[in-house]
């Protein structure tokens, strides 16, 4: 939020008009993302590799004893600028709050049961 407010303090200065979307944007920008909260239903032992396929979908990379989900997770707010004094050179922008890389490593055993789950998440650095 402080971020946001910066920003538009300075396109203030600049003679600029700032408008605010109120939504927020959020998604992935690269995979599906998979939160650490959508792996709980896993038990090492007894879920199996269709089990995981058919609660998360295809993994961005997979082998016989591994999947692998990595996405790039972010949240961000909207602004339209208008620049009073070049009428023409404004746009939508969006200025990220938060920016994190996901990744969900998940292995299995020789009978396709997950032997074990690791949840990496990583905030990006902007």
């Amino acid at each position: 939020m402080l971020r946001f407010a910066i920003v538009c303090g300075i396109l203030l200065c600049t003679g600029c008009l700032v408008v605010p979307f109120p939504d927020l944007v959020s998604g992935a920008s690269k995979g599906r993302v998979v939160k650490s909260g959508a792996v709980k239903f896993i038990e090492p032992g007894r879920t199996t590799r269709e089990d995981v396929l058919l609660r998360l979908g295809s993994p961005e990379s997979a082998t016989q004893g591994e999947f692998v989900y990595d996405s790039l997770d972010f949240v961000g707010f909207r602004i339209f600028v208008i620049p009073l004094c070049a009428p023409d050179t404004g746009g939508e922008y969006t200025i990220y709050a938060r920016r994190q890389r996901i990744r969900v490593e998940i292995l299995f055993d020789a009978d396709s049961r997950v032997r074990s789950v690791r949840v990496r998440e990583e905030p990006i650095k902007q």
